[in-house]
């Protein structure tokens, strides 16, 4: 009887759910349907199309390499959605878990941050302004373009000379900053650049502008040679001028002096 009672107390306290203990399985786990891992996941889990499902009120997957070797790269990492605090930020965040900082984050609103000053590094907002802290290269290699044709920039500046220029803001920006420019319906109208009448490249629209200063310069230089050419003209004429005058007040030296000597000579 005391065996029986024994085993018994052994049965309920294994059975006990108060008894949790961790599970090592030491093989491959394969799930051929859904799983649900999280303290708030419940026997019928309902999971849709969902394969994986964390559930709970803290949601952190945390990658931790334990390489030791000074060679080979070790930085731990981790996926964190929304803050743990009451009234906290709802958000996806990959972290840099060793340097414990944020290196790419998406707020609920749909803002996109990324880098080391999460905030002014990289700053994509709802609106579509894209802030970042440092210089944008796109890519300008001669060996990754074709036809390459020479620009008339007699005509890009002439159409810059009609293209209207305005003062606007964006509908979506809340904060109406203004900004100027031209509107990509008329840019494209000049210019045929770019991919429709929608957009305006930042690079075409600044060579737009290079292209019509380098003509306004060689016509500048054109100008400056006219103009030197006629001071030349102006000078020779001025040096004219004053020898002409010097002829004349020797023209009227020499008549006074013929007047006194045809005055003696009637005496």
């Amino acid at each position: 009887m005391k065996k029986i009672t024994t085993k018994l107390i052994l049965s309920a306290l294994l059975c006990s759910p108060s008894l949790i203990a961790d599970q090592v399985i030491n093989d491959d786990l394969i799930t051929t349907f859904s799983s649900c891992i999280g303290q708030d996941c419940v026997n019928g889990e309902t999971f849709g199309f969902d394969s994986l499902r964390l559930k709970e009120n803290n949601l952190r997957i945390h990658f931790y390499d334990t390489s030791m070797s000074a060679s080979f790269p070790s930085n731990d990492w981790r996926i964190t959605i929304n803050d743990s605090s009451n009234g906290g930020e709802n958000y996806f965040s990959i972290d840099d878990a060793t340097g414990d900082k944020q290196v790419f984050k998406v707020s609920n609103d749909g803002t996109v941050a990324m880098g080391a000053a999460l905030n002014s590094t990289f700053l994509l907002s709802t609106s579509g302004d894209l802030s970042i802290q440092g210089t944008m290269s796109d890519s300008s290699d001669i060996n990754l373009k074709e036809n390459i044709t020479p620009v008339n920039k007699t005509q890009v500046l002439q159409k810059i000379k009609t293209l209207p220029i305005s003062t606007w803001n964006y509908k979506a920006n809340q904060n109406k900053d203004k900004h100027i420019g031209a509107m990509a319906q008329d840019f494209y109208k000049a210019f045929e650049y770019g991919p429709d009448n929608l957009h305006i490249a930042p690079k075409d629209a600044a060579f737009v502008a290079v292209a019509g200063v380098q003509e306004l310069v060689s016509e500048l230089d054109k100008r400056d040679k006219k103009i030197q050419e006629l001071e030349a003209k102006v000078q020779e004429l001025e040096t004219l001028q004053a020898t002409l005058e010097n002829l004349e007040a020797m023209v009227g030296v020499l008549l006074k002096e013929g007047d006194k000597k045809t005055v003696a000579l009637v005496k």
